[in-house]
C-alpha cells in the first residue's frame, strides 16, 4: 500500500515527547513490512528552533519525510502548528496514496488532510494518542469540537484507540458520534533500544542501595493523578523494612507532598527522588529494579508505555486498573489491581516472589513496533474495504 501519515512534529523534534518517536517507530516498521510510507510533517523541534536546511523529500528508516514551515514557531511548541503550505500539497497528492493516518486531535495537520481526503475519497485514519479529552483550553477547545471535531470524527473511516480506557472517553465529548469505528492497537516498543541493558548494578551504585535491598521503582511523571501517595502507603505496610522506594521522573506538582507524605509514613531513609532520567540512566532504573509500580489513579492514564518499557528490561511490574496498558498484560510477573494502597501492596509482594523468566519475549512477541504495524495494517484494510463498499 501506498500510506500517507500525516502529524505536526516528526523526528528530530523529540523535544515534543511520546507521538513524534510512536510515529516514527510506527512508519518504519510498516515501510519494513514493504510498504511505500511517506510522512507530511512541520518543521517544529523544539521551543527555542525550528528544524533547518531540510530538502523535500528527506529520507528517514526508508520513510519518504516532507516539511512545511509553521506559521510561528512559539505556537507550534504550544502544540498549534499551523503549516499553510501542507493544505494545498495535500490537495494535490493526496489522491495517489491509498489511505491517509493523522495523528492527534484538534491539530490543523490532521484538518488539512481530513479536507484533502474528504475531497479526494481517501480512506482516512485517525489516531487521537489520548488527545480528544479537554483537559486544559476546554473552551477553546469545545469551539474547535463545535466547528470542525465532531465532523472529522464522524466522517473518517476508522479511529485508532490505544485501549478501552482512552476510548471510554470519547462518548464524554461527543455524544452523538458513531464510535463503533474505533479499533484498539496498542502503543509500540523499540526492541533496538532494549537489545543493549546495562548491567545491573549502576543505579544502585550511584544512588547508595545496597544488592540485597528489594527496589520498587516509580518512573513516571510526578504529577497528583499518577498515585505516588498510594504507594508510600503500600510500601509503607511491607513488612520488610530494608525496602526502598525510588520516584524517577519530572516534578509536576506532586514532588514535594509525595516526600512529606513518605516522611510521615516513616519512609524518609528509604525514599530517594532523582528527577529525570534519560537513556542508559533510565534503563539502568528500571534493570536494578525489583518491581515496577505504575499506580495511576483514574482514566487519565491512556495507557502507560513506562510498563512496558520495565517488562522490557526484565522487571516485573504493577499498575492500576485504570491504565490503558493493562487491558493488554497478561503475564504471571505482572499484577494489575485497583487504585488502592492496599491492592497496590498484595500486587507489589505478589511480583517480588515471582519468576520473571521470559517478561523480554513477552514484550516482544506482543509489543514490538512490527507487531504493532501489523494490527494497524488491518485497520488500512478495513478502511479501503468500507470506502469502496460506499
Amino acid at each position: 500500500m501506498k500510506i500517507l501519515h500525516v502529524c505536526g512534529t516528526f523526528p528530530p523534534a523529540y523535544a515534543y515527547g511520546g507521538p513524534p518517536r510512536s510515529v516514527e517507530n510506527l512508519t518504519s516498521a510498516l515501510a519494513d513490512a514493504g510498504h511505500d510510507v511517506t510522512v507530511y510533517t512541520t518543521d517544529a523541534k523544539d521551543a527555542d528552533e525550528r528544524i533547518g536546511g531540510y530538502d523535500n523529500p528527506e529520507t528517514q528508516n526508508e520513510v519518504e519525510v516532507f516539511r512545511f514551515r509553521n506559521v510561528s514557531n512559539s505556537l507550534a511548541w504550544k502544540n498549534i502548528q499551523v503549516p499553510p503550505r501542507m493544505l494545498s500539497s495535500l490537495l494535490i497528492e493526496v489522491g495517489k496514496f491509498d489511505v491517509v493516518h493523522t495523528h492527534e486531535f484538534r491539530s490543523p495537520p490532521t484538518v488539512f488532510a481530513h479536507l484533502a481526503a474528504e475531497v479526494r475519497d481517501v480512506p482516512h485514519v485517525h489516531q487521537p494518542r489520548g488527545s480528544v479529552p479537554r483537559f486544559e483550553l476546554a473552551n477553546l477547545k469545545k469551539v474547535f469540537d463545535s466547528v470542525l471535531g465532531k465532523r472529522i470524527l464522524s466522517e473518517v473511516d476508522h479511529i485508532i484507540a490505544s485501549s478501552n480506557t482512552e476510548a471510554s472517553k470519547y462518548p464524554d465529548m461527543f455524544s452523538d458520534v458513531d464510535f463503533k469505528k474505533v479499533r484498539h492497537v496498542p502503543n509500540g516498543i523499540s526492541e533496538t533500544e532494549y537489545q543493549n541493558i546495562p548491567g545491573q548494578g549502576q543505579f544502585r551504585t550511584e544512588y547508595n542501595i545496597d544488592e540485597d535491598e528489594p527496589l520498587v521503582l516509580f518512573l513516571s511523571r510526578l504529577h497528583p493523578r499518577k498515585g505516588g501517595d498510594l504507594l508510600i502507603d503500600a510500601v509503607s505496610d511491607i513488612s520488610d523494612e530494608s525496602v526502598r522506594l525510588a520516584f524517577v521522573g519530572p516534578n509536576e506538582g506532586a514532588r514535594d507532598k509525595w516526600k512529606a507524605r513518605a516522611a510521615r509514613q516513616g519512609l524518609s531513609d528509604r525514599s530517594l527522588f532523582t528527577g529525570p532520567l534519560y537513556g542508559s540512566d533510565k534503563l539502568s532504573a528500571y534493570a536494578d529494579a525489583d518491581a515496577f509500580v505504575l499506580p495511576s489513579k483514574n482514566k487519565y492514564e491512556s495507557f502507560g508505555n513506562v510498563v512496558l518499557e520495565a517488562m522490557a528490561c526484565g522487571t516485573p511490574a504493577v499498575c492500576t486498573d485504570v491504565c490503558g496498558v493493562a487491558e493488554w498484560i497478561d503475564h504471571d510477573a505482572c499484577a494489575v489491581v485497583p487504585p488502592r494502597s492496599d491492592a497496590l501492596l498484595e500486587g507489589i509482594q505478589d511480583v517480588l516472589s515471582s519468576d520473571s523468566y521470559s517478561l523480554q519475549g513477552y514484550v516482544r512477541d506482543n509489543f514490538s513496533w512490527s507487531s504493532v504495524a501489523s494490527m494497524t495494517e488491518a485497520v488500512y484494510k478495513e478502511s479501503r474495504t468500507s470506502t469502496e463498499a460506499n
